[in-house]
């Protein structure tokens, strides 16, 4: 009987190596399942914690993905960009969340009966870390304005002065670059205001006895 079927497969392998030999198709197939395997498990994951941010933020995830694709749409429209695709993307997506948290947590701190005085707008972008000038908001102002109804006061709603922030530092979702100006006193050096830096550990005091002693060199 033994001589007929051989030894057990199982005890065969216990005492000699068997490589298992795979051509390279099959390989590539096995690699690409689990590459599709692992990055579905990710983007699941990112995904569902995302879902638990927006939901400690107070909105379900269909009014704040309803929210982003019409702020995405609007400011397109005004800045009368061709791009009209909105394509969801997890980072990307995440900064705006990152923003909309921190825009309404200044926007509470400032307004009075959810509206804002226009005299305002200004100490609003200051105070999100914002270097825009008077100039350029004024002008996103006007912008933004020609979308909604006339304002009976100078009182400013929530969902107006985003667009104006939207409208200079629109979402990456948009297609768009930032509407700011680069100029010799407030140069923007890779979309980042040089302004917006002064004071941190980035820029140091130099004593300008080495800065003269440099040119004397020269």
């Amino acid at each position: 009987m033994l001589d007929d079927t051989g030894p057990s497969l199982r005890i065969y392998a216990n005492f000699n190596q068997v490589d298992a030999k795979f051509s390279n198709s099959t390989l590539n197939r096995a690699a690409t399942c689990i590459q599709r395997w692992w990055r579905g498990f990710i983007v699941r994951h990112r995904l569902n914690y995302m879902k638990k941010e927006v939901s400690n933020f107070g909105l379900t995830w269909v009014e704040f993905s309803s929210r982003y694709r019409q702020v995405v749409q609007r400011i397109q429209k005004m800045r009368q960009s061709e791009y009209k695709q909105f394509i969801f993307n997890i980072n990307e997506t995440r900064d705006f969340l990152t923003t909309e948290k921190r825009l309404t947590t200044i926007f509470k701190t400032l307004s009075f009966n959810d509206k804002l005085d226009v005299n305002e707008l200004e100490k609003f972008f200051e105070c999100c870390d914002l270097s825009a000038t008077s100039y350029e908001i004024k002008e996103a102002l006007d912008y933004v304005l020609q979308h909604y109804p006339p304002q009976k006061n100078d009182s400013l709603t929530k969902e107006i002065i985003f667009d104006v922030v939207y409208y200079i530092y629109p979402p990456k979702a948009t297609g768009l670059q930032t509407s700011r100006k680069s100029t010799w006193v407030r140069p923007i050096i890779d979309g980042e205001d040089e302004t917006a830096i002064q004071g941190t550990p980035f820029l140091e005091p130099i004593d300008m006895n080495i800065v003269y002693k440099f040119l004397d060199k020269q």
